[in-house]
């Protein structure tokens, strides 16, 4: 059964005592109400606490390559890679100042052992050292932003279970 955004906004609007459940909150009343759901998702994606869904997302390494791009990476929880499809390696996470402020070969390539990640505009650079010398497949599993630009007819019943949209409507009637 579909729960689209304008359902949420409504409830939501009904528990917070704004609109009474016997009437129908107008078309501005839903406009306002879809940019406030738009901020409260927003605001879970500031804080990776707040998001309660892991995803794993897999990318290949590039040979010599040591920084990528992941669109909506919030947080890494682990990164590993596979050694010809038979062993299963970890990367080891190291903070901002050990990964960039430490003495290295800037130019070895090898097997990697380390990474770092760091939040940007539209996700995450995630840098590995040493620089990879094959094209490892590496998954890297961890909490990805939540959808922040629904529309009134967005159905969250496909993107969110049924615990989150209820939260949802309470974040957003207290909003």
């Amino acid at each position: 059964m579909s729960y689209t955004a304008l359902t949420l906004i409504n409830e939501a609007f009904y528990l917070s005592g704004i609109v009474a459940s016997t009437s129908q909150p107008t078309f501005v009343q839903e406009t306002r109400g879809l940019s406030l759901l738009n901020d409260v998702l927003a605001i879970k994606n500031a804080n990776n606490r707040l998001i309660p869904y892991f995803t794993s997302f897999p990318i290949t390494a590039v040979i010599a390559q040591e920084m990528y791009f992941i669109p909506n990476l919030i947080y890494a929880d682990s990164i590993t890679f596979n050694l010809d499809t038979v062993v299963r390696i970890p990367l080891t996470s190291q903070t901002r100042k050990q990964y960039f402020g430490t003495v290295r070969v800037n130019s070895l390539t090898t097997l990697p052992f380390q990474f770092n990640v760091n939040r940007v505009l539209g996700g995450a650079e995630f840098s590995i050292y040493p620089l990879p010398n094959s094209a490892y497949p590496i998954m890297i599993n961890g909490k990805f932003g939540l959808l922040s630009n629904v529309t009134l007819t967005t159905d969250l019943s496909t993107i969110y279970d049924r615990f989150y949209t209820t939260y949802l409507r309470y974040a957003l009637a207290a909003y």
